[in-house]
């Protein structure tokens, strides 16, 4: 709500004359930050996980690699959610992935 910071952000971060005019006019701003390297902190994510002791071994086992899936992290990751999305959306509509630098971006 603070004019100065509006301003602020309307000029050096957003895109496009339209953007900026919104940002300027709005009553109100949120932003949101898009963490493009989220898979670096799965490891210490895990280690307070085993420390809490309130998980299951086999979800702490399971969590690296299905938290590196789930990230999109890698091409494969993307191809084989796409692929499973696309066989799904014959019965059901299905929502395009995207990776999270695609997301991060919207």
């Amino acid at each position: 709500q603070d004019k100065s910071l509006k301003e602020a952000l309307a000029d050096d971060v957003m895109l496009g004359a339209g953007n900026q005019y919104r940002v300027r006019d709005c009553s109100c701003l949120a932003v949101f930050l898009g963490d493009l390297e989220a898979g670096k902190r799965i490891q210490r994510i895990l280690e307070l996980e085993k420390k809490s002791g309130k998980r299951h071994p086999n979800y702490l086992a399971m969590m690296p690699l299905s938290s590196s899936f789930l990230l999109g992290e890698g091409h494969a990751a993307t191809l084989a959610k796409n692929i499973a999305t696309d066989i799904m959306s014959h019965s059901k509509p299905m929502p395009k992935i995207e990776s999270a630098r695609g997301w991060s971006y919207k």
